[in-house]
């Protein structure tokens, strides 16, 4: 006996016959590899946490979905090399756009508070209180000095002096001294002075070094805001009351 096919068309006849077959047993296997898939994702996934990240961070929120679709899609180790990737992303986007704002004197709060969020606020006449929330350095220095100047022009009456609420600036680089030694000369030129308040010692060690402390009012790196205050009233002879010092509530310029 002959096995195989006898005639050209026995094997057309056979592939129809097999074609079907191997094609149901690759469907079959298709959905068993993805039920385990699913099965396998689906114990990544907590719900919970997601709900979570919905209600306080969308952008965490954004990348966890992310990441979870790369490793679903992917494969793990891509998958969390994509999500690496997009946190990077996303620290390097916000160390480039820091928040920063001027800060006002709030009756009955304690310390220098971000106008934005205290409208009510009093402002010292003559003096910019500046915050920076970031190390500065090469990507958002013009940010920063964008910021002073803008602030500088904002503000009622003229100022006189800048003092940059400088605790959350753990960092210059030699790019943002460049900046600063050009923000001295514009400000130079509308007669206004700079400081930085709350300095931290390696930073300013650094500022030092870069030779940008000679161009500073005297103190160029008063200890608190609330000194860079007291420096600014001394030396331009500034009629105001702190609540503190007032009534115990509102305080007012004299």
């Amino acid at each position: 006996m002959r096995s195989g096919p006898t005639t050209p068309t026995d094997g057309v006849d056979s592939a129809l016959v097999v074609s079907p077959a191997s094609l149901s047993l690759a469907i079959d296997e298709a959905r068993v590899l993805s039920a385990i898939v699913v099965v396998a994702v689906s114990g990544l996934v907590e719900v919970a946490a997601f709900r979570r990240l919905f209600q306080v961070n969308r952008l965490d929120l954004a990348l966890s979905v992310a990441a979870l679709a790369g490793v679903a899609l992917i494969g793990v180790i891509q998958g969390i090399g994509i999500a690496v990737g997009l946190s990077a992303m996303t620290l390097l986007w916000r160390a480039w756009h820091p928040y920063s704002t001027v800060l006002n004197r709030v009756a009955g709060l304690k310390g220098y508070n971000d106008r934005e969020r205290h409208p009510e606020g009093r402002t010292v006449p003559g003096l910019v209180l500046f915050r920076f929330d970031a190390p500065l350095f090469f990507a958002n220095a013009d940010a920063f000095r964008a910021g002073v100047l803008a602030a500088v022009a904002e503000a009622e009456p003229a100022v006189r002096r800048v003092a940059v609420a400088a605790e959350p600036i753990t960092d210059v680089d030699t790019t943002a001294a460049d900046m600063l030694d050009e923000l001295l000369d514009q400000l130079d030129a509308m007669g206004v002075e700079l400081v930085f308040a709350e300095l931290k010692g390696p930073v300013k060690d650094k500022v030092i070094r870069y030779g940008i402390e000679d161009r500073l009012a005297v103190p160029p790196f008063p200890y608190t805001v609330g000194a860079a205050v007291h420096d600014h009233v001394a030396a331009h002879h500034v009629q105001w009351v702190d609540w503190e010092d007032g009534d115990g509530e509102t305080g007012t310029a004299r």
